[in-house]
Formats: C-alpha cells, sequence, structure tokens
C-alpha cells in the first residue's frame, strides 16, 4: 500500500488448497493463473498482477478496517474440536457443484476486472474533489461494536475465569484506543475506557483520574458523563468523603445550568437536561438523609419551595442576592410557625422568645429520654455499643430541624451544623421555567420525609418491595419528633403559592397526617386504625366550612382510600356506594370536572371489586349493603341513567345500557376527548382520567353482557376498534383489566387454559417492566418456586426502576420461602445470596439507598443473636465490609451493623472511625457513652 498517493494498490492473495496433484498443476500453470510467486530470473512482476483503484477511501488509505461486504461468511465443513473419525459420514450424494478450484472458474476469473461496487454506488452523491476525505463507506465502530469485540475476550465458563488479567486489560485497551480514534466524540466510548481503568487500577489511580478529567471538559454537557462519576465518586469506600460528593453534585448542576442558560456557548445541552438536574436535587437531598444531615436536607426543601414560589420579581442576578438577606436573617421560613412566605416575611434578626423556650424544652427532652437510657442499661445490662447508636438515633429524632441562627447568641442552639449557611443552599436554587417542574421537585423532595402526595408514586428500595410483599419486613426509619405539624405548616403556606394546585396540595396535607399519624402507630388494632379514618372522613363530609363540594369530595375520596393500606378496604366501598347514591344525578355530566372524576373513581372502585356475574365468591366482611350486587348490575346501572339507581335487568334493559356505553365509548366530549389524546399533561391527571375509566368500565359491560364462549373475544373487539380503545390500548390500565378477566374466564370455563393468561403476562412484563402487580400476578400463577426463580432470571436486562422492581420480586420471593421453613440452611443461603445480588445492582444504579443492605444486614443479626458460632460472627463482618464499600453514605447501615455484636467494645471503635472517614453527621461520640451512663451525670449540651 502507498499512504501517500491518490490511489490505492489490492494485490490479490492466493488461497492454498488441498487437491489433487493434476488439478495442482493446471490450477498454476502459468497459463490459468499468472498470480504466483516470482521464479528464477524474474526481476519484477507484471503491470497487470495489481490493479488501481482510482477512487480510494481517503479515510481508509492504510487499510485499518474491512468493509463489510469484502469479509466472507465462513461455515465450517464440520463441528469444530471433533475428528473426522468420529463424523458420521453422508450416506446420500451430492451434485457436481463447480468450485473456486475448477480450471474454467479460475480462467474466467482473471478476465474479469476488479469490482468496486460499494464505491460505484457513492459516485451520484460524491462532488468533491478526490483531495477531500471520503466518509467511510460503513457505520464507524460504535460503542455497540467495541463491546462485542471485548466481549469475546471474556471468558463465558465460570470454573474457568480469565487468570491473565493485565493480558485481557491490554486487549480491551487496544480495542477502545483504536475506537476512540475513529470516534473521538464518542462518549460512550471514552466512558468504557474509564470504566477498564478502574477496574484494573481501582478508582484512585491516576489513569483514571485523569480520564475523568478529560471527560468532563470535554463532554461537560453529557448525562451519562456526570451520572457515571457522581456513581463512581459516592459507591467507592476508598473515595467517598461526603462534602467531596457534594461538591461534585454541585459542579455538576452548576455545568449544567451554565450551559442550558447559554453562559456557555461551546456545548449544547442535551434533551432531558431540566429532568436531570430535578433528580441531582432529589439525589443531593437523599445523600444527605442517608449521611443524617437531616436539618441540612430541610433546609434545602424550604430553600427551594421560598424561592420558586415565594419569590419577588426582578432579575436573576438580583433575585439570588436577595434571597440570601431573607435566609441570613432567621426568618421564619415554610413550614416553621408564623411563616409566611418570602415576599411577605419581615426581617427579623433575632430568635422569638417562643422559639427560645421550644429550644430549651427540646434540651430537656433529649436529658430526659437519655435517663431512660441510663435505666435500661442498669436494668438489663444493656452493651454500650448499644447506648452509643439509641442516643444518637435519639438526638437526631430531636433535632432534626434546621434553626434559624442570626449571629448573635449560640446559647440555644445545641447543634452548630442545624445552622444552614446560604453557601450550603446556593447550588440547588436555579431558575425554572415551568412552575408545574418547580412543584413536582417540591413534592418529590417532601415524599423523602414521609409526605404522601396524590397521583405521585414514590419509589425506592422498601416501598417497592412492601407493594410486593404483604409480610411483615424491618423498618430502619426515623420517628422524627413533630413532623405532621411541619408538614401541616408547610402545605398550609404552600397551597396558597402562585402555580400550585391548592386542591392536591390540602389533600396530600390530609393523607400525609394520615400516613404519618394513625397509620403508623403500633399500639392501636387494625379496627381502632378503621374506625378512626372513618370518623375523620365523616367529620370533613357533615363540617360546616367554606371549603368547595369538589375539594371536600376529594379529600374523603382520598382519606377512605387509605383504609385499603391496613386491609379494611371493604369499609370505603360501603361509604363510596353511600356517595354515589346520594349523588342523583348522571355522573358523566357533572359540570365541575374535579367532582366529576371523584365520582367516577369511587364507581370504578367498587366495579373492580364487584364479583362477576355467576361467580357467587364474596370476600369477607363483606358490606350488607352491596349484598346481590354484581359487576354486572352495577355496570347496567350506569349504562341506563349514568346513576347507581336500581333497576331490574331484563333484556331489554341491558339493550338500552348497550347503547348508553356504545355512545360513551364515542367520547364526543371534546374535554374527554382531549384528556384521551394526552392525558397525562392534564392539570387533572394527579386525580385520573375520565377517558381511561370510561374505557374500562365500558369494556367490562361488554364482557359481561357477552355469551360465555364469546366474551374475550368482544372484550379484545371493543378495546382495539372503539374510538377509546385506539387511543388507550396499549396502556398498562388496559392489560391490568386483561389480567383479571382472563384470570375470571379460567375459572368460568376451565377450557380457556392458562396459556392464554400466561401470554397475555409476557406480553405486559415486556412492555411495563416497572410494574409490580404484573410481575406479582405471574409469580402467583406458577405453583413451583423453581419455575417461579428461573423466570425472574429470564427477565430481560432493565434499568433505573425495572430493574428495582425484578431486585424486589427476587427478595420476596425468597424471603417468603425462608419465612415458611425458618429451620432450612438452604433457604437461608438463598435469601442470603438474592439480598446481596440485588444490593450490589441496586448499588450501580447511583441513588443513594441502602434498604437492601440493612435487611441483609438484619438478616445477618437475628442469626448472631440465636447462635454462638464463630461463622455467624464472620458473615457479619463479610456483609459489613461489602456494605461499607459500595455505599459508604450510609449511617442506618453502620447502626444496624452494630447490632448482635459479641465483640461489641472493639467494633465500636470501627463503627466510630467509618463514620468519622466519610464524614457522616455524628451527635454522640463514643467516649460520651460513660458520662451518660455515670448517675446523676449533667451532660453540657453545648460542648458535644
Amino acid at each position: 500500500m502507498f499512504p501517500n498517493r491518490k490511489f490505492s494498490v489490492i494485490a490479490c492473495q492466493a488461497v492454498s488448497i488441498t487437491i489433487t496433484e493434476a488439478v495442482g498443476k493446471r490450477i498454476f500453470d502459468i497459463r490459468n493463473n499468472k498470480y504466483r510467486l516470482l521464479q528464477k530470473h524474474e526481476w519484477q512482476y507484471k503491470n497487470d498482477h495489481t490493479v488501481t483503484d482510482f477512487l480510494g477511501d481517503q479515510q481508509n488509505m492504510k487499510a485499518t478496517t474491512s468493509y463489510k461486504h469484502l469479509v466472507p461468511d465462513h461455515f465450517p465443513p464440520r463441528i469444530i474440536y471433533v475428528p473426522y473419525d468420529h463424523v458420521k459420514p453422508i450416506e446420500h450424494g451430492s451434485p457436481v457443484i463447480k468450485r473456486y478450484s475448477d480450471p474454467s472458474i479460475m480462467k474466467n476469473w482473471n478476465k474479469k476486472l476488479v469490482e468496486r461496487k460499494f464505491r460505484r454506488l457513492r459516485l451520484p452523491a460524491i462532488k468533491e474533489p478526490l483531495s477531500e476525505p471520503i466518509a467511510i463507506s460503513h457505520q464507524p465502530c460504535g460503542a455497540d461494536e467495541v463491546n462485542k469485540l471485548m466481549a469475546k475476550e471474556e471468558s463465558n465458563d465460570p470454573e474457568n475465569e480469565v487468570k491473565n488479567t493485565k493480558a485481557l486489560y491490554q486487549k480491551k485497551e487496544a480495542i477502545l484506543n483504536d475506537a476512540v480514534k475513529y470516534n473521538p466524540a464518542n462518549v460512550d466510548l471514552a466512558l468504557k475506557k474509564i470504566e477498564i481503568d478502574q477496574e484494573y487500577y481501582g478508582v484512585n489511580s491516576l489513569d483514571v483520574q485523569s480520564g475523568l478529567n478529560r471527560a468532563v471538559n470535554k463532554f461537560c454537557n453529557s448525562i451519562k458523563m456526570w451520572s457515571m462519576y457522581i456513581q463512581m465518586r459516592q459507591n467507592d469506600r476508598s473515595s467517598f468523603t461526603l462534602s467531596d460528593t457534594i461538591s461534585i453534585i454541585d459542579k455538576c448542576i452548576r455545568n449544567l445550568v451554565d450551559i442550558r442558560d447559554g453562559v456557555k456557548v461551546s456545548h449544547k445541552a442535551e434533551p432531558g437536561t431540566d429532568a436531570f438536574l430535578l433528580d441531582l436535587v432529589v439525589h443531593r437531598t437523599k445523600l444527605l438523609i442517608e449521611s443524617d444531615y437531616i436539618s441540612w436536607a430541610i433546609a434545602s426543601v424550604q430553600a427551594i419551595a421560598e424561592f420558586h414560589f415565594f419569590d419577588i420579581a426582578m432579575s436573576p442576578e438580583m433575585k439570588c442576592s436577595t434571597f440570601k438577606n431573607f435566609w441570613e436573617t432567621g426568618v421564619p421560613r415554610i413550614g416553621d410557625d408564623f411563616a409566611m412566605g418570602w415576599r411577605k416575611s419581615n426581617y427579623n434578626e433575632k430568635f422569638t422568645e417562643k422559639e427560645q423556650e421550644q429550644l430549651l424544652a427540646q434540651v430537656a427532652r433529649i436529658n430526659k429520654r437519655e435517663d431512660l437510657i441510663q435505666q435500661e442499661h442498669q436494668k438489663f445490662g444493656m452493651p454500650n455499643i448499644d447506648v452509643w447508636r439509641c442516643v444518637d438515633i435519639l438526638r437526631t429524632e430531636e433535632t432534626w430541624r434546621p434553626v434559624r441562627y442570626s449571629g448573635q447568641d449560640e446559647n440555644h442552639i445545641q447543634y452548630l451544623n442545624r445552622v444552614i449557611k446560604f453557601d450550603q443552599i446556593k447550588p440547588i436554587l436555579f431558575h425554572l421555567s415551568d412552575k408545574k417542574l418547580a412543584c413536582d421537585l417540591v413534592f418529590r423532595l417532601l415524599q423523602l420525609f414521609g409526605a404522601v402526595i396524590p397521583g405521585m408514586e414514590f419509589v425506592n428500595q422498601e416501598s417497592t418491595l412492601r407493594r410486593i410483599s404483604s409480610s411483615d419486613l424491618p423498618n430502619f426509619s426515623l420517628e422524627y419528633r413533630d413532623i405532621r405539624k411541619f408538614m401541616d405548616n408547610f402545605f398550609d403556606l404552600f397551597a396558597n403559592a402562585d402555580g400550585v394546585d391548592s386542591i392536591r396540595t390540602r389533600t396530600a396535607k390530609l393523607i400525609t397526617n394520615v400516613t404519618l399519624g394513625l397509620l403508623a402507630e403500633d399500639s392501636m388494632s387494625i379496627q381502632e386504625k378503621a374506625n378512626s379514618i372513618k370518623n375523620l372522613a365523616m367529620k370533613y363530609f357533615h363540617a360546616d366550612t367554606k371549603m368547595a363540594e369538589a375539594e371536600k369530595m376529594v379529600q374523603i375520596f382520598f382519606i377512605l382510600k387509605q383504609l385499603e393500606l391496613i386491609g379494611a378496604s371493604h369499609m370505603f366501598l360501603k361509604f363510596f356506594f353511600q356517595f354515589l347514591e346520594l349523588k342523583q344525578m348522571n355522573y358523566w355530566v357533572i359540570e365541575n370536572r374535579v367532582e366529576r372524576l371523584v365520582y367516577l373513581n369511587m364507581a370504578l372502585e367498587i366495579c373492580r371489586r364487584l364479583p362477576f356475574d355467576g361467580s357467587g365468591v364474596v370476600a369477607e366482611n363483606w358490606p350488607k349493603k352491596l349484598n346481590g350486587i354484581t359487576k354486572k348490575k352495577f355496570l347496567v346501572f350506569l349504562g341506563i341513567s349514568g346513576t347507581i339507581t336500581e333497576v331490574d335487568v331484563t333484556p331489554e334493559i341491558v339493550n338500552m345500557a348497550k347503547t348508553n356505553w356504545i355512545k360513551h365509548l364515542k367520547m364526543l366530549d371534546p374535554c374527554v376527548k382531549e384528556a384521551a389524546e394526552d392525558y397525562q399533561i392534564s392539570d387533572l391527571s394527579w386525580l385520573g382520567n375520565e377517558a381511561e375509566i370510561t374505557l374500562e368500565l365500558g369494556a367490562l359491560f361488554t364482557y359481561e353482557t357477552s355469551p360465555v364462549y364469546e366474551a374475550p373475544s368482544v372484550l379484545e373487539y371493543v378495546i382495539s376498534k372503539s374510538n377509546l380503545g385506539r387511543r388507550l390500548s396499549n396502556k398498562a390500565f388496559v392489560y391490568a383489566m386483561k389480567v383479571n378477566v382472563y384470570e375470571h374466564h379460567i375459572q368460568r370455563l376451565p377450557c380457556f387454559g392458562k396459556q392464554k393468561l400466561r401470554e397475555l403476562l409476557d406480553d405486559a412484563i415486556s412492555m411495563f417492566p416497572e410494574k409490580v402487580e404484573f410481575i406479582k400476578k405471574y409469580l402467583e400463577l406458577k405453583r413451583n418456586i423453581f419455575e417461579k426463580r428461573i423466570f425472574l432470571k429470564k427477565l430481560p436486562d432493565c434499568a433505573g426502576k425495572s430493574k428495582l422492581v425484578r431486585s424486589a420480586a427476587k427478595i420476596f420471593l425468597e424471603w417468603d420461602y425462608y419465612s415458611k421453613h425458618p429451620e432450612n440452611s438452604h433457604a437461608l443461603m438463598l435469601l442470603r445470596q438474592a439480598l446481596e445480588d440485588s444490593a450490589r445492582e441496586e448499588a450501580s444504579n447511583g441513588y443513594p439507598d441502602a434498604y437492601f443492605w440493612c435487611f441483609l444486614m438484619y438478616i445477618e443479626a437475628q442469626i448472631a443473636r440465636g447462635s454462638v458460632k464463630r461463622m455467624d460472627e464472620a458473615s457479619l463482618l463479610y456483609v459489613f465490609t461489602l456494605g461499607q464499600k459500595l455505599c459508604p453514605w450510609s449511617k442506618t447501615f453502620i447502626f444496624e451493623s452494630t447490632k448482635g455484636r459479641s465483640n461489641s467494645e472493639e467494633y465500636l471503635s470501627v463503627a466510630y472511625n467509618s463514620i468519622i472517614t466519610a464524614g457522616l453527621n455524628l451527635l454522640c461520640i463514643p467516649n460520651e457513652v460513660s458520662e451518660i451512663l455515670r448517675p446523676n451525670a449533667e451532660i453540657d449540651q453545648q460542648e458535644v
């Protein structure tokens, strides 16, 4: 090859083959084959031995890349690695085929011109001169192709792993270096290079740090790059400190905001930058909570709400400096008593007398609770490590709120880190043009502290596992004192802000109060909780207030829905039915849209729980008022008049109801039509979607009123052919409805078979892998636990919420099996393995959540308490070491690991050093334990 020429030279290569001597002489005769080696007295090849390509590819002058269609497919004539004598001969003859060794083929081949079809096809489109670089004719080597090449170097045999890791790393590095040369702007290749460097050298190596610095400078607008950067520094014990990780997150936010706002013009903002910025703020706040800086996290929520919803109209530069004055003067903030919002606040510079009394009372409560711990230590012999843990937890539960301190007096402040400076919350105060995004951000942050927001699902490891498992699971959350009062104050002020849905906010306040109060009360029975919730709903219903009827019904609806969480759904069905009876008006023509959605939701909740016609199955504690009412009757009532007024169900009445349901399914209402086409954008999407409710009720009506053998096909026809069905047939609620119908139809008609139900669930899981109910239903269909395990392993690779659901399903399966067989050591081993694998997978997501690790440590601690074997102590140490490596930011995990320790005094220093090294918040040092346990000790809290 001549790289400096404007043409490339392609030389033919002789292929050596094994044939008979006579054929060989004919092939390599000079008269038939001119392409041979030089013989004696021959000094150069003839000109026709080479072919000149005048349309050479400028980007491939050195032939470093082969073209796809020039690489022949290789089909081996036999099984690889099998001797010839082991292959059974072919019994039948084969046709005579002229192969490349045939003399006539070779002779004709010599006369042909060299083909360059891949260049001829490009000729009409190329107008540039030959000196200009010509794009290579096939897709450049991308990240997927590089991953495939590197995967070939790996050993797929777990029993025969690659031993020479250096050689493996060098091969991967060479592949990536070549790929990066061809695609220098590909961020995936650059991140893959950093990843293999981390695996070989470690996260703190010079190669990894220099690679990260280059990536930050070159791809500062890349969401993937920042996600990987934060995850690498967060999930590695050797490099993690809270201050450094928070600084990296703040740097990421600052860079992305500058690029989005046009301050940095070297890069363009990627799609989804605003959503990623919100995720970063939530990530930062969650990391502070896990590190036990609760006051810092609370201050972050207050700052965002005040900055975006109670702001003063001014330029962004002036807005930030003015907000700093508001923040540092000690003015009550949203959630505090007497808070009025930034815009209406009068700047006070000192604590009020009431606030001083509250802080002094807080110190007295802490001292009293510490005295109780001292008494328990003297009575039951509590180890010092347990005393240390309990004291730190109670201080956190009492001092979780930030203190508004203006700098004049420190005597009323117990811990100075409760004073949150403006610089600590400044990085998250960036402009958001859409108020809806800012409102969603505030709601997501409040969910981290236990708030319940209508229409917004809270997704974390614990909540996902509790949605799958009905058994008791350990709870590692702290009980912050007066958190309900803080939430009430916050929601009351936030509901009056501009751009906030007041009905949704006040409803969130109500159900949050119920969740944090009645439902969290362990001393109350289920019946007492149900009666309290019922009385609260009736109190709102009969209250003589200025609240609009629609808002009152929304709040009653969500209050009664909380009964479902404690297994008392029969009670809210009774009240829903009574409310529907009182509303003697067609629910679809109610003018107020909020009120219309509430009544339609009540009808849907009742219909879902009513028995199918002819099934005769009634749930336990079924309300007497609903006796004898089936889905068919209920839907006929709705179809006749749009209410639940009872009528005799005759064929004529059914036909009349059918006509009305057809009208509903045609979606004549423009408002409803708009909601069906784009139901997520609607401001009332949190309350439900009228189109979805109508389609589900109408489809169930057609199923119930059709002949048995035709009912499933009629249901499918309505879903796929009606106006509503064509718009909404691919939604998750449609699959959920069909699953319930198919499950009933199998009982109604056994010949229908479970295979169709399994196929339907397979489709639903593939389309909605993040939906818990589909995976849970599929596991219920499988009777054999081995089939369930195989099914969960066969689930496709996924990320984010889908991976979390899969991990939670694995843990639930093994936890349920272990609960039924507590003496089975194999069941315990499988549970440990499932928890460890799931915790590792979730650590790769980057979101700081250590529930799976705490659950695993809880299991090990329970075993260690009931055993004196040293292997259990070693198992505790193994889990602690592994968990600390991947989640060094979790103080809860460290405290959970202190339980069940036989060498508690030795381990206390280990746990203390882990907290100090990571920079976590610590409110009780080990040396203070002896002072607390000393009788009649007076501890100066200001010196802590």
